[in-house]
C-alpha cells in the first residue's frame, strides 16, 4: 500500500459540502457560521410562459400536458386580496381560480369566474388513476 503524503496536508474546508450537512443536522451556529459556502437557488428559467385558461378546449389541452410532468405546482385563488395573507386565510367561499405549473416557468391559470361555458368547469377523475 502506498502512502500519499500530500493527502495528509491541510486544506481549507469545503465551504459549500459543510454548509449542506449543517443544515441537514440543524445546526443552527454552525450554519450560520458557514452560510457564505450557500448553494446559490436554481436560476428561474428565462422565458416564462404564462396563459389563463377560459374554456373547455383550453382547459382539456392544459389537463392533457399535466399527464407528462412527474411532479406539478399547484395554487388556488379565493378572494383574499393580493398581499392579505393566503396562507393564513380562513376564508371559506368557493375557489376563484387554480393555477398548475407544469415546469419552471410555465402556469396555466384556470380562471373559475370568467370561464366561458358561463359555469365553472368540473374537474372530474379520469379512468386512468
Amino acid at each position: 500500500m502506498h502512502l500519499d503524503l500530500n493527502q495528509l496536508e491541510r486544506r481549507p474546508p469545503d465551504r459549500a459540502a459543510a454548509y449542506e450537512l449543517f443544515r441537514e443536522l440543524e445546526f443552527t451556529a454552525l450554519t450560520t457560521e458557514f452560510a457564505d459556502g450557500a448553494v446559490a437557488p436554481a436560476k428561474i428559467a428565462e422565458e416564462r410562459k404564462y396563459s389563463v385558461v377560459r374554456n373547455r378546449a383550453e382547459l382539456d389541452a392544459l389537463l392533457q400536458q399535466l399527464w407528462q410532468p412527474e411532479h406539478i405546482g399547484l395554487a388556488i385563488s379565493n378572494s383574499t386580496p393580493p398581499g392579505g395573507g393566503q396562507q393564513q386565510s380562513t376564508h371559506d367561499g368557493p375557489a376563484r381560480g387554480i393555477a398548475f405549473s407544469p415546469q419552471a416557468g410555465t402556469s396555466a391559470f384556470v380562471d373559475l369566474d370568467n370561464f366561458s361555458e358561463g359555469k365553472k368547469p368540473r374537474l372530474r377523475r379520469c379512468a386512468s388513476y
